[in-house]
Formats: structure tokens, sequence, C-alpha cells
């Protein structure tokens, strides 16, 4: 399965959910990450498309958000600028890992975005 056309695979996790967040604890390299409802709407959506070995990208899952929160005032590219750093955040911390099969390996790669926190904690 692809993530914005890298090859991807999930880390095992253990979560527990509180309130509005979900608290990810990655157990490989003792990570605690705490997310809020879009990131982890960002997170289910990647998880449903590995699971269903469909490939997936930002701006499919930027719809998803569409689809599932009141964005008033909020350009597309804007949400799916939030997406991308969501799935940095989540590499960052060991949630999702891209397979390397090149020298690309990282959302990063692809332009520097300025960090909102949609996701925090990680």
């Amino acid at each position: 399965m692809k993530l914005n056309k890298f090859d991807i695979k999930l880390s095992s996790y253990s979560s527990e959910k509180l309130n509005d967040e979900l608290v990810i604890y990655v157990e490989e390299n003792k990570v605690i990450c705490v997310l809020n409802q879009s990131a982890i709407t960002i997170l289910d959506e990647i998880k449903r498309c590995f699971e269903s070995n469909v490939d997936c990208n930002s701006n499919g899952i930027a719809r998803v958000i569409l689809q599932q929160f009141d964005v008033e005032n909020v350009t597309f590219e804007n949400i799916v600028r939030d997406v991308d750093e969501t799935i940095e955040l989540l590499l960052k911390a060991s949630v999702i890992r891209f397979i390397e099969k090149s020298k690309e390996s990282s959302i990063a790669e692809r332009g520097n975005y300025k960090r909102k926190h949609i996701a925090y904690g990680c």
C-alpha cells in the first residue's frame, strides 16, 4: 500500500481514548503521541487504506476531513497541508513508516510546511 506514492507499513502501537483525544504508545521505540479529532481521522483513514491494501494520498484524506468536520473559512490547500503535517508527525513518532525503496523516503522532502498543531505531543 502506498501513501503519497511511498510504500508504508504501520507500527505496532496501543491506544486509549481520553475525552476527544487518542493517546498512542508506540511500543517499538517507546513514544507517546496525543492526537486530536482531525489527527485521529487522518490516522483512521490511513489504517483503513492499509488494511484494504488501497493506495491513498493527502488529497483523498483531506476530502474525508471535509466530510466529517465543519471547516468554514479553510481552503482545501490548507487542509491538505495540515494532513501532510500530521503525516510527518506520525512518521516522526514511528506510527507509520516508509519502506525505503529510493532516496526519497519522507513527505518532508516534498516541501517544507509551516507547522500547525493538528497532532501534538509527539
